[in-house]
């Protein structure tokens, strides 16, 4: 049964996010899982931006 020790291994948002889709807690936590998504997102897209000018 996993517990919040399960997410102390967590050492930045992508493993959380990983985390959360290997316990299943995405569906639990949906705003915190879109929120993980969005951070890693917009690291790309601002690149992909830049890279445009």
């Amino acid at each position: 049964n996993p517990s919040i020790e399960d997410f102390r291994a967590c050492y930045d948002i992508a493993s959380l996010a990983k985390m959360m889709v290997e316990l299943e807690r995405l569906v639990m936590f949906p705003t915190v899982y879109r929120l993980s998504e969005l951070a890693l997102l917009l690291p790309v897209a601002t690149a992909i931006v830049e890279r445009v000018f």
